[in-house]
């Protein structure tokens, strides 16, 4: 029976991985924890009991080859260090998978972004990647995928996948639920998250410019000194749209979506990642009872009509943003809060149990 899990992370600072790595640990699972900084901050950590052993930084940039011997390198020093028979790895990263993939341990992987379809610089390279990606899948012995559409894309005949969307941590499971209180009309926008999409810059500026009746709050770490130039010049601009910083993921989330009447989730769409990944946004509006707002011929927004839960845009130009604002009522507002109410919580919560239960029963 397998009894430890040792976990590989390629950013230690992402709520998805640490929930997954504490949701482990509750169920009684010795967990070992390795992992990485990168150069984009974010106000969340494990929590204490969990010390994770840090490998140093990876930097973002274009020096891939430098990065991947470095990885290279640490991932046999931890296979060294914990190969037993009752351990089994864990690996969040597809550089650190496909090294996995070529050594004798069992391990998971786990897909909770297509990384080379993150940057237009691989588009040409997209087939290839998804080659190694099912040569991957098919070394591992299970793995999970956060986002229907990368099954869909993906196209494995793997059976040991594990779709498991990045829902709500078990620790908000006893919040009180409320639908949307607000009589005034004066709609508060806002988005919560890493800040590095040009849609949400233009969805705040034509809040701040043409609705000054309305809000567009900001909670999240920047992607880059671009983005935060970008935001300060618009919160400068215009009074109705503020930046609170960052925030800690799951600690802050109601205090954030009390503030809100729609969550603004419309990200860039010129990448495959965009167009197939099914963000936590989707669960935290729908557990919240806060709309979401979508780009439109995306993954994401087939769930949006699934769940009745919020709308889908053009998000590209400033124009469809204003007209798609001009239109919008409070009601419809109100109409997705209840919808999304009478969702039982249930079906909201983290499923981390389902690759739990299968590891230990090895």
């Amino acid at each position: 029976m397998i009894r430890n899990v040792v976990f590989v992370v390629d950013n230690l600072s992402l709520p998805r991985c640490i929930k997954r790595i504490k949701a482990f640990y509750d169920k009684g699972l010795t967990v070992k924890v390795y992992g990485y900084n990168r150069e984009e901050k974010l106000d969340n950590q494990l929590p204490p009991e969990i010390k994770p052993i840090m490998m140093g930084g990876l930097k973002d940039g274009r020096k891939y080859v430098s990065r991947a011997f470095k990885i290279r390198r640490d991932i046999r020093k931890i296979i060294k260090e914990n190969k037993s028979d009752n351990s089994v790895f864990y690996s969040f990263g597809f550089v650190s998978s496909l090294f996995f993939s070529f050594s004798r341990v069992p391990f998971v992987y786990e897909i909770y972004d297509i990384r080379y379809g993150s940057y237009r610089r691989f588009s040409s390279f997209i087939g290839l990647f998804k080659v190694i990606d099912r040569f991957i899948i098919k070394k591992s012995m299970a793995t999970v995928m956060t986002s229907g559409g990368f099954k869909s894309f993906i196209k494995t005949e793997k059976k040991e996948i594990f779709l498991i969307p990045n829902k709500i941590t078990k620790a908000l499971a006893n919040y009180e639920r409320h639908e949307i209180d607000n009589s005034k009309g004066n709609i508060r926008f806002g988005f919560a998250g890493s800040v590095r999409y040009q849609s949400t810059l233009k969805f705040a500026k034509v809040i701040g410019e043409y609705f000054p009746e309305y809000s567009f709050s900001i909670w999240g770490s920047m992607a880059s000194h671009r983005i935060a130039t970008e935001l300060e010049i618009i919160t400068e601009q215009y009074s109705n749209v503020t930046y609170y910083g960052p925030f800690r993921n799951p600690d802050d989330l109601p205090d954030i979506y009390s503030k809100l009447d729609a969550m603004v989730s419309s990200y860039d769409v010129n990448t495959l990642n965009e167009r197939i990944a099914e963000p936590n946004k989707l669960y935290e509006s729908l557990f919240f009872c806060r709309p979401i707002i979508v780009s439109n011929n995306t993954f994401l927004s087939e769930q949006v009509e699934r769940y009745h839960c919020g709308f889908s845009i053009d998000a590209t130009t400033e124009e469809s943003i204003i007209k798609f604002v001009d239109n919008i009522k409070l009601k419809e507002i109100k109409d997705c809060s209840k919808a999304e109410y009478e969702i039982p919580v249930s079906e909201l919560i983290d499923e981390t149990d389902k690759i739990i239960d299968y590891i230990r029963n090895l």
